[in-house]
């Protein structure tokens, strides 16, 4: 995808070769601007439709955790546990579990297992995440009932 916006980019302008700046320009402006929205928006909705709203809301948390924080660790992973309460499978409301969303996080390519925890898989979608859900995120378990 960023190469094909980069190769129409240059074409566009009329050159064969880029520079950082119109790596820059086309990271910015193509892949996180208007244009690339719907391709990203696009990932983010599939969610909704394989886990559920109770899923998709338990996703949604995770991933910008992930995207706010940088990772997800081992013991925040825990922390998701016990708050939702969902420990195998579907709860009695059709709620997956954490590690049921977070086996389809790393199924469709948002996060990887790492070194104690999840990162994104994509920078481009990392960087997107955050600036799409991060900038007021506080975590579940830290706002106030």
């Amino acid at each position: 995808m960023f190469f094909d916006r980069m190769h129409d980019h240059l074409r566009r302008a009329g050159r064969r070769d880029a520079s950082l700046d119109d790596v820059e320009w086309v990271y910015v402006r193509e892949m996180q601007g208007v244009r690339g929205q719907v391709d990203l928006q696009h990932y983010e909705g599939r969610l909704e439709m394989v886990l559920g709203r109770a899923g998709y809301t338990v996703a949604l948390e995770i991933l910008t955790a992930t995207a706010v924080d940088g990772e997800l660790d081992t013991e925040t992973i825990d922390r998701y546990r016990n708050l939702f309460l969902r420990r195998e499978g579907h709860d009695e409301d059709g709620a997956p579990s954490v590690d049921h969303v977070l086996h389809v996080l790393q199924h469709d390519g948002y996060l990887e297992p790492g070194d104690g925890g999840y990162r994104f898989v994509s920078g481009l979608l990392e960087d997107w995440w955050r600036g799409h859900y991060g900038q007021k995120f506080v975590p579940v378990f830290d706002r106030r009932r």
